[in-house]
């Protein structure tokens, strides 16, 4: 029945009721992805989590984890990447730790940095 109606005022109007239906729900969903941001970011009770997963551990003293690089679709050349837009340079086998972050991007923690803060 609704269609029927907006079908019918779409041919009466030229299509501008269409139009506004179109625009009245993407408005309604980017109000509602606004309340649920607004929503986890201040809720104490961990209501962010239920919508973002907690970071993920790639690589642990040098030793890929494969479930993980697997689960989360990540590849090595993913975490070369990730360590030439860090500025860090070496092997895989140099990253102490790698996580993939909640926001996506993987984050690295180089052996060679471990190193440096147990000398000082």
């Amino acid at each position: 029945m609704a269609t029927f109606v907006v079908e019918s005022k779409a041919l009466l109007d030229g299509g501008k009721a269409a139009a506004n239906t179109a625009y009245d729900i993407r408005a309604t969903l980017v109000l509602l992805h606004k309340l649920m941001a607004v929503i986890s970011f201040h809720s104490d009770f961990g209501f962010g989590g239920s919508f973002k997963d907690e970071h993920v551990k790639l690589v642990d003293n040098g030793k890929l984890n494969p479930e993980a690089i697997k689960e989360q679709s990540i590849t090595e050349d993913d975490l070369r990447e990730a360590m030439r837009t860090s500025g860090n340079e070496g092997d895989l086998e140099d990253i102490q730790l790698a996580f993939l972050e909640r926001s996506g991007n993987i984050s690295i923690i180089m052996i060679s940095i471990i190193m440096k803060r147990e000398e000082n």
